[in-house]
């Protein structure tokens, strides 16, 4: 395997972080309402996540982003979930370690899902360019 083919991305891994890149758009518009009501698309980035896992055409590697994406999503909906639960105001003194893990687990996702949108993008497959780019 050459390693130009190693580094390149596949056409599902940069479809499915396009469907993470919107769904994040829309958690973050939903969360000016309130923190709850990003459960539901933390759940949806999860979920796109997890069913790019059984694709055929994933790398390895892309594979290992696509399980990390879909574990901190379902993560950060469950500490949503917890403080939606534990307070009824958004972060008070008495649930701040929860604040602060659900701020954690916001960012992580955020990191990995920018870096490595972007990195998909630069590298994508040559068979994929765009026509008037081919021999």
């Amino acid at each position: 395997m050459a390693i130009g083919t190693v580094l390149t991305s596949s056409r599902n891994h940069r479809l499915t972080q396009r469907s993470n890149v919107g769904a994040e758009i829309i958690s973050t518009a939903a969360k000016s309402l309130t923190q709850q009501a990003a459960i539901p698309v933390k759940i949806g980035q999860s979920l796109i996540s997890m069913y790019s896992l059984f694709t055929n055409h994933l790398k390895p590697g892309e594979r290992a982003i696509q399980a990390m994406q879909a574990l901190i999503a379902a993560s950060h909906a469950g500490l949503l979930i917890a403080l939606a639960f534990e307070s009824d105001d958004e972060c008070c003194e008495s649930v701040a370690t929860l604040c602060r893990l659900v701020l954690v687990s916001e960012l992580a996702y955020q990191g990995l899902l920018v870096g490595s949108y972007a990195i998909s993008e630069a590298r994508k497959e040559r068979d994929e360019v765009l026509p008037q780019d081919a021999p």
